[in-house]
């Protein structure tokens, strides 16, 4: 860290451990000091309440604070309801690793946090374990603005949104975005101050088309809409969200230029479930009728497409009525049902038993079956600043 005065000269090149925080253990109230490398600004928090203070005011605060971690970046403020009341905890990145640059942005993979209790009692902390566990598996990342001003790229809009709505999250895809907003209400700039997490996956390569160098970029970001592990987890909610939805943008960049497309898979959009403890002893059951079910069908449909526009279902589900895909087959049989006396018939549903069919080694079956359709689908490309594209 540096002194006021060179606070000013700072460019920031590669990220590093640019987040400081003191506190002040043992007294009452509890007080956390938050010092951000390059910012003339300090985040001052304490009893529930957060400030922005100088860096001088921050400087003088420090004789009577003590250090308590370096980090990468703050993630916001999480509340959790326990038997003594609401507890109170600051999130911190503290292990990350690159996965590639983006644009003039870098894009990072969490490896390890601290999510600390903010009134200084560390047995808080082992009731929000559970959380730590979940940012440190490895499925979380950010982007961080490697030089120059303006914001980094956002992670949870794909190239499309970003282009059409500049300045706005997907609220879908942004994992932490309630513990934004202790600070929203405090009228602290998140951007300058907090990370967004996408919570999904990331694979970087550097190709080359002739000459010039590019990258192929895979993002899968998994939706926190209706989130839950296997076999707890299935169908359709009320809302029309689906368990396991995963919305997966194939990018390609060139300079300025890239080419987008996207693909979205999630759970079959009917009321079902799995009930069992043991694996292979699930068995798929069928929750409400196809009236029942058939307004969040309905709305589940109408949201894909005031997304994505023209949508085809490749329904990977089992076909055959014995054996242990039985159950798929049963889906499968009413998923169709339901789409066929939905208000939604006219989008094409290609049966596609993933496995009888030989998995991903026969990609080429499923080629010819799409091939039919595909005019109904498109990309997105935006063009370079040259024009090229």
């Amino acid at each position: 860290f540096t002194s006021t005065r060179e606070r000013k000269q700072i460019v920031r090149m590669a990220i590093g451990r640019g987040i400081r925080v003191y506190h002040s253990p043992n007294q009452n109230p509890y007080t956390v000091l938050i010092e951000q490398r390059g910012q003339e600004q300090c985040l001052l928090l304490e009893s529930q309440a957060i400030v922005s203070i100088s860096a001088a005011e921050g400087d003088a605060l420090k004789s009577s604070l003590v250090k308590l971690c370096d980090a990468y970046g703050v993630l916001g403020n999480l509340k959790y309801t326990s038997a003594q009341g609401v507890l109170h905890y600051i999130a911190l990145v503290t292990g990350c690793v690159s996965m590639g640059k983006l644009g003039t942005s870098e894009v990072y993979k969490i490896t390890d946090c601290k999510v600390l209790s903010l009134r200084g009692y560390s047995p808080d902390e082992e009731k929000v374990a559970e959380v730590k566990k979940l940012l440190s598996s490895g499925a979380a990342f950010f982007s961080w603005l490697s030089q120059g001003g303006g914001d980094a790229v956002d992670l949870t809009m794909s190239a499309q949104r970003s282009h059409t709505r500049p300045g706005r999250s997907d609220g879908r895809f942004f994992w932490n975005r309630t513990l934004h907003l202790p600070y929203i209400r405090a009228g602290i700039s998140t951007s300058v101050w907090l990370l967004r997490i996408m919570f999904g996956s990331v694979e970087m390569r550097t190709v080359y088309v002739g000459s010039k160098q590019a990258k192929a970029v895979l993002i899968s970001r998994l939706s926190n809409e209706r989130a839950g592990t296997r076999f707890e987890v299935r169908g359709v909610d009320d809302d029309g969200h689906v368990a396991n939805y995963v919305e997966t943008e194939q990018l390609v960049t060139m300079d300025s230029a890239c080419t987008s497309f996207l693909q979205i898979r999630g759970s079959v959009p009917l009321f079902w479930e799995q009930p069992g403890v043991n694996v292979g002893s699930h068995k798929i059951r069928i929750a409400r009728g196809p009236e029942l079910s058939a307004p969040a069908f309905d709305r589940h449909f109408s949201q894909l497409a005031s997304e994505y526009g023209s949508v085809v279902i490749i329904n990977l589900l089992g076909s055959n009525l014995v054996g242990s895909k039985e159950g798929e087959a049963t889906l499968s049989t009413a998923y169709q049902s339901q789409q066929s006396r939905s208000q939604h018939q006219d989008i094409p549903h290609i049966l596609w038993d993933f496995h009888a069919e030989g998995g991903a080694k026969n990609l080429d079956r499923l080629e010819s079956k799409v091939c039919n359709i595909v005019d109904r689908l498109s990309f997105f490309c935006s063009p370079g600043v040259d024009g090229s594209a």
